[in-house]
């Protein structure tokens, strides 16, 4: 797959939508919003981006970005971090290209690697 590619969802058909219906995942209700891992700091630390993706055109508009953001920071946000604290696999590599909406450093004593993946992340 090219670097600039979008990556697009095996379960959305054209005509029908979502063919999960109300089976749907976490990731897939709270988008176009999702947690982004930056990086494990030096202090342990968790880095975490709370971010827009860039794959959803309508809501990268920069005259309804704000409104969106003030959206996601009051409804969103802490839902997802904490989901992605209890669900660290669903954690992907932060893409360049998404809008960042909030960061936040979650210490280490609030989340615990799975015990096959490495704690140290992004290195």
């Amino acid at each position: 797959m090219l670097k600039d590619e979008t990556v697009v969802c095996i379960y959305r058909d054209e005509k029908m939508g979502c063919k999960l219906g109300a089976k749907k995942p976490m990731e897939c209700e709270a988008w176009p919003f999702s947690v982004s891992r930056l990086a494990v700091s030096e202090n342990g630390n968790l880095e975490l981006l709370l971010v827009l993706e860039h794959s959803c055109p309508p809501l990268n508009k920069s005259e309804c970005l704000g409104d969106i953001k003030k959206f996601a920071l009051e409804n969103v946000a802490d839902k997802l971090f904490e989901y992605s604290l209890k669900n660290l696999e669903t954690l992907r590599e932060c893409d360049k290209r998404n809008i960042v909406i909030e960061s936040r450093s979650i210490s280490a004593g609030r989340f615990t690697p799975a015990p096959d993946k490495p704690a140290k992340i992004g290195s």
